[in-house]
Parts: structure tokens; C-alpha cells; sequence
């Protein structure tokens, strides 16, 4: 690795030394870090660079140097790309925060899988209206959320992975065009092959008491549950 990189630091530097021995500009490519031609393709417009005087070289230029290479073509393609995904980003968030202030009016509070394991008992009690973002999947007959571990630390892979932190839930009085997407995502190849799999969304419902697998799997027990209204993306 280190002999590599070692190789291309003195391509990159050969590279720049021969473009200012023959006046050319040169081009950086700032999200792969690097300079054409060592960097092909770049996802971005490529930054040009003059070569600025430095003094004289150890050597003269050949006289037969030839015309300076042609600037590196833009992936425009790629760039529109990057572009329409940072628009549907945008879109996203906006609708996630009008829906929020939205639910919050009606009396709904946002919740995390800590509260949910906290205070479940007590906002079942009182039948709290809340809000979770949360990855929905199923497990047999058993519908479940589990934390969306993309926008958590490391620590939560290990408890998105564990049942401990599984809250059940019951999609049953949802839209039917809820019911329908949840059930479309909730069976591709990827849901059947990796837990982590399964329809991002952030859930609204009322806490209520259910009768669901307890951490061991092999008994049932009363526990809180959430009784899911809506749901929308909250993330691309």
C-alpha cells in the first residue's frame, strides 16, 4: 500500500513537473483528489489550474513538445445525476419537516428507540400519539421496527441487529396504500437476506399494549406496541 501510493505521488508529481516544463495548464478533480490524467472521469467539472512560474527547471523542454493535451472531458451526465439526487434530498427533507410541524399541531411528539425502551410502558398507559423513524419489516406474522442504523453511530448496527430492540407494531387500520408499499418492500431479495433490509419511513401511531415475542423468541408476553396511522420518507 505504502509503495503504491509512494507511485502514484511521483506519477502525480512527474505529471506537474511536465506540465509546467511545457507551459500547460492542469486539472484537479476535487472528489477523487487527484489530477488528469492519473484521474480519468470526474464526477464533477474538472478545476483548472495555471501553472504558475516557478523558476528554472533542472532541465530545458524539448523543443519538439508538441501542443498540450486537450482539458479533460465533464461527465455531464454524472454531474445532472448528482444534481436531480441533491433536488429529491431536498424534497424529501422539506416534506418531512412539513409533516412533522403538521402531526406535532395534532398533539404528536417525535419518539427514539431509547424513549420507545424507556417509557414504553407509561405512553402505552396514556395511549401517547408519537412519531419514529424507524426500518419496518416482518418476521413471520409479526410486523416490527427496528432503528435506522444509517443515522446512528456504529454502536447501533450491533442494536439494530439484536431483538432487544425490536418494537412491534400493527399496520392493520393503515391507508391501504401504506399496507400495500409496506408489503412490496418488505419481501424483496435484499429484506429476505438482510435484516438491515426493509422500508425506511418515519411512522406516526398511538401506543397501545400488545401481545408480541418476548428477547428470548420462544415466549409471547404483554408489551407496548405501536398502532401505525401514516407514514412517510423521511430519507433518500
Amino acid at each position: 500500500m505504502v509503495r503504491q501510493r509512494r507511485v502514484l505521488a511521483l506519477s502525480t508529481l512527474g505529471f506537474l513537473i511536465s506540465s509546467a516544463s511545457f507551459g500547460a495548464d492542469y486539472y484537479w478533480c476535487e472528489p477523487l483528489r487527484g489530477y488528469y490524467p492519473q484521474v480519468a472521469n470526474c464526477p464533477v467539472p474538472w478545476r483548472k489550474i495555471p501553472v504558475m512560474p516557478s523558476g528554472q527547471l533542472p532541465y530545458s523542454p524539448p523543443k519538439n513538445s508538441g501542443p498540450s493535451p486537450s482539458p479533460p472531458q465533464v461527465d455531464q451526465a454524472e454531474i445532472d445525476r448528482q444534481k436531480q439526487n441533491q433536488i429529491n434530498e431536498e424534497k424529501i427533507k422539506a416534506t418531512d419537516a412539513d409533516n412533522i410541524k403538521r402531526f406535532e399541531a395534532n398533539g404528536y411528539e417525535i419518539i427514539t428507540f431509547f424513549d420507545f425502551k424507556l417509557d414504553g410502558k407509561h405512553l402505552a398507559s396514556c395511549g401517547a400519539k408519537v412519531m419514529i423513524a424507524a426500518i419496518y419489516y416482518k418476521e413471520g406474522d409479526y410486523e416490527i421496527f427496528k432503528p435506522d442504523v444509517s443515522d446512528t453511530p456504529a454502536l447501533g448496527l450491533v442494536r439494530g441487529l439484536t431483538d432487544e430492540y425490536n418494537i412491534y407494531v400493527d399496520t392493520s387500520d393503515a391507508g391501504r396504500d401504506l399496507r400495500k408499499y409496506l408489503l412490496e418492500c418488505s419481501n424483496t431479495l435484499m429484506q429476505l437476506m438482510v435484516h438491515l433490509a426493509g422500508c425506511p419511513l418515519r411512522f406516526t401511531g398511538r401506543v397501545v399494549t400488545c401481545t408480541a415475542p418476548d428477547s428470548s423468541g420462544f415466549r409471547t408476553k404483554e408489551q407496548p406496541c405501536i398502532k401505525v396511522g401514516e407514514a412517510w420518507s423521511y430519507r433518500k
